[in-house]
């Protein structure tokens, strides 16, 4: 059986835990503990290690899904838990007043992976504050050179979790990345 990585990525609170709990057909990995991070009130506990979960998406292959923590303290963790990954999952949470600037954090953060692996951001939380567009997470991806999908998630949903894993799966299959960072851009 073939067996694949996909990473998610993202702010604390952008979804992460939720997006593989929702998709794993196995019991979901968590490394909780209670959230001190008075920012997020709302918020109760927050990872510091990695969630971890699986789906079976064709009888000869699995995916593997590893989620980050969320919190920058946490960075070192990223490298270690991309090592392998066929793909990256950016969730950002739209409801975040500075939610394109966490996004290009994250772009940084994962640029040397990004450039020889899909990536596809999921836009979360995007009916807390509907009347925002999402144009600049578009200008942030253009200004890097990307041209990476981006699609608007709920995160609790299977269904919407799927199409980002889908995404990276379809883009890893096409090999598109691949040719468009030879050219001189990641995936442009």
């Amino acid at each position: 059986m073939q067996e694949v990585k996909i990473l998610f990525t993202g702010s604390m609170g952008a979804g992460k835990t939720a997006a593989i709990s929702a998709l794993s057909e196995a019991p979901t990995l968590r490394t909780e503990a209670p959230c001190s991070d008075r920012h997020r009130p709302d918020k109760l506990t927050t990872t510091v290690g990695l969630d971890y979960g699986e789906i079976t998406i064709a009888p000869d292959c699995k995916v593997r899904l590893f989620g980050t923590p969320g919190q920058a303290r946490y960075r070192y963790l990223w490298d270690i838990l991309a090592t392998g990954a066929l793909g990256v999952l950016i969730l950002v949470d739209h409801s975040e007043a500075d939610s394109s600037q966490q996004l290009e954090g994250f772009l940084d953060a994962f640029a040397d992976i990004l450039g020889s692996t899909p990536g596809v951001v999921g836009i979360t939380h995007a009916d807390l504050r509907p009347e925002r567009p999402f144009d600049a997470y578009l200008d942030v991806i253009q200004r890097r050179g990307l041209s990476i999908p981006l699609l608007q998630v709920d995160a609790r949903e299977r269904e919407d979790v799927l199409a980002l894993v889908d995404a990276v799966l379809a883009m890893a299959e096409s090999g598109l990345y691949k040719e468009a960072a030879a050219a001189g851009g990641m995936y442009s």
